[in-house]
């Protein structure tokens, strides 16, 4: 019986650890600095938002942005994630793009984002989330000239390989999108000697593409039920 307790103690442990590599709403905050301390991601103690009696803030560099995580002073808990990325330039002139945080998970570096409605959501760059797993929403559309595409806030993500998730998707829905954002850009047609452009075959549009994403109707077109 004795053996069998410290088993459970054991498996519980085990399971605590597990949950609190992968970060959401609804987590302990303790836990979750364990966690990014154990996967080596420094904290910094850089105040790019107000605090309040209530919410306390945590500021973690994650790659080339920053973690945040508000927490309740009362409860300890997790309520609300964050990521901010900044460009290096002088700070009359600097633009910063925040995304809404869905989780992340300190020991793969998984970063899911969350982003809002295409038609009142702010533009968001692209091209920052490029080579990074990502969950994006937008309106399903398509043929194109590549493949069936998804309009996201910031441009226009191609679908590419298999499919996965729900298979049927009506043109005009808004759909969920998950997978490692790529970019693919063309160089320009070659010039004669002439400085005229040489006569080559038509090349495709510079793009973004998510290979074999994961997809997932969130609405139907509008009139549609």
């Amino acid at each position: 019986m004795k053996a069998f307790g410290s088993a459970l103690i054991a498996l519980a442990a085990l399971l605590s650890a597990s949950d609190a590599a992968v970060i959401t709403k609804g987590s302990d905050i303790t836990a979750a600095r364990k966690a990014l301390v154990a996967d080596k991601h420094p904290e910094t103690h850089l105040q790019i938002l107000p605090t309040t009696e209530d919410t306390n803030l945590d500021f973690w560099t994650v790659d080339e942005g920053v973690l945040v995580l508000s927490h309740s002073t009362k409860t300890g808990l997790i309520t609300g994630l964050s990521y901010t990325l900044g460009r290096e330039e002088p700070k009359s002139t600097r633009k910063t793009f925040d995304f809404e945080v869905e989780s992340f998970d300190t020991t793969s570096g998984r970063l899911v984002l969350k982003t809002k409605n295409p038609s009142t959501a702010l533009p968001s760059d692209l091209s920052s989330l490029v080579g990074k797993h990502v969950r994006l929403e937008g309106r399903f559309g398509g043929p194109g000239k590549l493949a069936d595409y998804v309009v996201v806030p910031g441009g226009q993500v191609y679908l590419f390989g298999k499919v996965t998730g729900e298979v049927e998707h009506a043109y005009g829905s808004t759909v969920s999108i998950e997978g490692v954002l790529g970019y693919h850009s063309y160089s320009p047609s070659p010039s004669t000697e002439d400085g005229s452009k040489a006569i080559v075959a038509a090349q495709p549009p510079d793009h973004y593409y998510i290979e074999n994403p994961n997809v997932h109707t969130i609405a139907p077109p509008a009139g549609m039920k």
